[in-house]
């Protein structure tokens, strides 16, 4: 159990030590909590950019109080996953030649972290790729040296690391529908308590007044529903209209056009 906890609060200092070097390196550079899959990734992704004379900038500023784990991996005998999760207000800078875009969002913000178990006392027979050269060697041979580029590791170099990250627009991602079930209980029963001094005066009989105490737990309940329902509703009626504004634009090719300027018309 400790080792989860510890496994579970790490992941979420090592999430927002990513989003800083992220802010740090730009797409120019690589963080430094990037596994060596994620920074060919990014490579590649230099790559396109500079085929094209374009460039794209991301800046994550976190808000708080919203980040956490979305789920957990332990199967696995050899390697330890979490997969952290936080929102973040996100600036995105787009240019290619003279047309600039600009673009704020909210979104999610995930990553997959992996550990490897009992990094002290670990199996060295395993195999990992040289983060300096992408050979695939053993352990051992990567912290005693590469035996391609001779390059030496130390354990935490290797492991933890970031092995991929995503976000995802997120204007209801952090929603909850607890306020609006509270509020429609709440409603529902205002509203039998009003009905019930209007229509009753004077003394009232016990039985009466617990009939209407379980009347009203019954509309504490029926209200709570509903305002569960609203706010599904509510999600759905939201991406509903997104969708539809979004159609006559598709079918005149103006999204493109309207989102990060040639970006994404040649990338």
């Amino acid at each position: 159990m400790a080792d989860k906890k510890y496994y579970d609060d790490s992941s979420k200092d090592l999430l927002e030590q990513f989003l800083s070097q992220l802010n740090t390196a730009g797409i120019e550079q690589d963080p430094e909590l990037a596994s060596a899959d994620l920074k060919y990734i990014r490579s590649l992704q230099r790559n396109r950019l500079e085929q094209y004379q374009a460039q794209i900038r991301y800046t994550y500023k976190t808000i708080a109080n919203t980040k956490g784990l979305a789920w957990k991996l332990d199967s696995d005998t050899d390697y330890v996953t979490r997969i952290p999760f936080s929102q973040v207000d996100t600036t995105i800078e787009y240019q290619c030649g003279k047309s600039k875009k600009r673009v704020r969002e909210k979104q999610a913000f995930y990553s997959y972290i992996v550990w490897l178990k009992n990094q002290k006392k670990v199996n060295m027979s395993k195999a990992y790729t040289c983060p300096n050269c992408g050979a695939v060697s053993t352990i051992e041979e990567l912290t005693k040296g590469c035996p391609y580029c001779r390059t030496r590791f130390l354990m935490s170099e290797l492991y933890p690391k970031i092995t991929e990250y995503f976000t995802l627009l997120s204007s209801h991602a952090m929603l909850k529908p607890s306020p609006y079930v509270v509020a429609g209980a709440v409603l529902a029963v205002i509203y039998e308590l009003i009905a019930f001094f209007t229509n009753h005066t004077g003394n009232l009989a016990l039985e009466t007044i617990i009939k209407e105490i379980l009347k009203i737990l019954g509309f504490a309940v029926s209200g709570a529903l509903a305002g569960f329902f609203l706010f599904i509703a509510g999600i759905l009626l939201t991406a509903l209209v997104k969708l539809v504004i979004g159609i006559p634009k598709l079918k005149k090719n103006e999204i493109h056009q309207e989102n990060y300027a040639c970006i994404y018309q040649k990338i």
